[in-house]
């Protein structure tokens, strides 16, 4: 069975309940690296084109995953 993504739904209820794991800020800078040169990239807010997303907060999750194939988790 595929497991279900990490949403932003995840990542809160992992917070509040204290079950949150973080990347390595090394790992988040190669993440945000990776996102600065994807095409879905948007520089004026930071965010994903393709999943929505705020990029500094989406890499620091270590369960979170790019919808493309760039960086998984």
């Amino acid at each position: 069975m595929t497991p279900k993504p990490f949403t932003l739904i995840n990542a809160v209820a992992d917070v509040i309940t204290g079950n949150a794991e973080y990347i390595d800020k090394a790992g988040q800078d190669a993440r945000l690296a990776t996102c600065k040169v994807c095409s879905f990239h948007r520089v004026a807010t930071n965010t994903c084109g393709d999943c929505h997303c705020w990029l500094p907060g989406k890499t620091k999750f270590l369960k979170s995953s790019c919808p493309q194939p760039t960086w998984q988790t």
